[in-house]
């Protein structure tokens, strides 16, 4: 472990030159990956698990056991040019800045008749990452895990590897792959996926823009609400009816969203929850006026077997019943999207592709359906007109 110690202690000494100076180890990259691999799987260690750490790097190694569950590394703090806190536990940590979990089921598929070691290594500088003629180095760690002399595939669980995208002292979001074949030649997994922050300049820009162009949005819902309201005569029939409750949930939509990064000021987790609610509900009753408006355009002309009661019936209720469904489902699914996002909105993924993405889907495909019918009925009855 002595040996081990100094060999990571001069290689995180040649990354810190690296990373100060003109000096370039690209060359040598492979090699220094090779060495870290092959000590760390001959180390000997008198317990089961070993864990070590220098600036820039930590590894933990442990004996294959076949006994226990799953097994996760991971790196719970790290500051460039320290030595990281790495932990080992049964499940990945929700907070970690990087992760992987290695399942019960690879463990399984270990050979019993050899001695085995799992090899985790956390590398805090990327550059040794780099390609000859890319002189950008990766913007985020690199964790990866080897077993010794094997290569193990089409697991019946995942290895999930998960990382907490930083830069500076700011969090970016979390992503988790899995991997269901465990290694090439050496069993080992290395991955690392980067996004790019927006720079407080052009973020700002952006701000501005978004916010522009939403206040201007909002003039011309509310310059048509205003008219309705002025003249009477437009607001008997039901065409106009619709349109109007159109018009006022496409305002409430931009108004809800102008103020939405506003109420975070407040730091009140009800205040952001109900935020989003509140975008979410007139984002779905905007989309569900649309919905309406094309059934009763077409109901005027092609349709006129849709009763109007049925658009009145349903107007806000579907909006209202599946914004209710998500709340008494987990409250927490609204909320704040991350540290660096400043926005009320649904948390859950999975929930938005379903309460947003599909019921977009559904109304568009319904309006492009009625869109493609009315326009079938109009040329039928022009050659109608034609042949007469």
């Amino acid at each position: 472990m002595n040996l081990t110690q100094t060999i990571l202690q001069i290689i995180s000494a040649a990354l810190g030159k690296q990373n100060n100076s003109a000096c370039d180890l690209h060359e040598v990259s492979n090699e220094i990956m090779r060495i870290i691999e092959c000590a760390d799987h001959k180390m000997e260690f008198p317990v089961r698990t070993a864990n070590l750490t220098v600036a820039r790097l930590a590894l933990a190694v442990l004996w294959v056991d076949h006994t226990s569950e799953g097994m996760a590394f991971s790196i719970l703090s790290y500051e460039e040019g320290t030595e990281p806190e790495i932990s080992l536990d049964k499940v990945p940590l929700g907070r970690a800045l990087a992760s992987i979990y290695l399942p019960k089921s690879l463990r399984e598929r270990i050979p019993l008749s050899s001695l085995h070691t799992i090899l985790f290594n956390f590398f805090g500088q990327t550059s040794l990452f780099k390609t000859k003629n890319i002189t950008k180095a990766l913007t985020t760690y690199v964790v990866s895990a080897s077993i010794s002399d094997i290569s193990i595939q089409n697991l019946a669980d995942p290895v999930v590897i998960t990382l907490q995208h930083v830069q500076g002292n700011r969090n970016y979001d979390q992503v988790r792959c899995a991997f269901w074949d465990f290694g090439n030649n050496n069993g080992q997994v290395l991955m690392d996926l980067s996004r790019s922050a927006v720079d407080a300049v052009n973020e700002w820009i952006l701000v501005i823009i978004t916010y522009i162009g939403y206040g201007i949005s909002s003039i011309f819902p509310g310059s048509a609400i205003v008219t309705y309201l002025a003249f009477h005569k437009l607001r008997k029939d039901h065409p106009s009816k619709i349109l109007n409750n159109l018009y006022t949930a496409l305002l409430m939509l931009n108004l809800v969203f102008l103020v939405n990064s506003w109420s975070l000021s407040f730091q009140k987790a009800g205040l952001c929850i109900t935020a989003a609610v509140a975008l979410h509900y007139f984002l779905l009753v905007s989309l569900t006026w649309m919905g309406l408006e094309a059934v009763r355009m077409s109901s005027t002309s092609t349709f006129p077997i849709i009763s109007l009661n049925f658009v009145w019936l349903v107007r806000i209720r579907i909006p209202a019943i599946m914004v209710a469904i998500i709340l008494s489902v987990k409250k927490d699914l609204y909320g704040t999207l991350s540290s660096t996002t400043p926005f009320c909105w649904i948390k859950d993924v999975p929930i938005f592709y379903i309460s947003v993405v599909a019921y977009f889907c559904l109304i568009f495909l319904m309006n492009l359906s009625m869109f493609c019918t009315v326009l079938a009925q109009l040329n039928s009855m022009e050659s109608q007109s034609q042949k007469t």
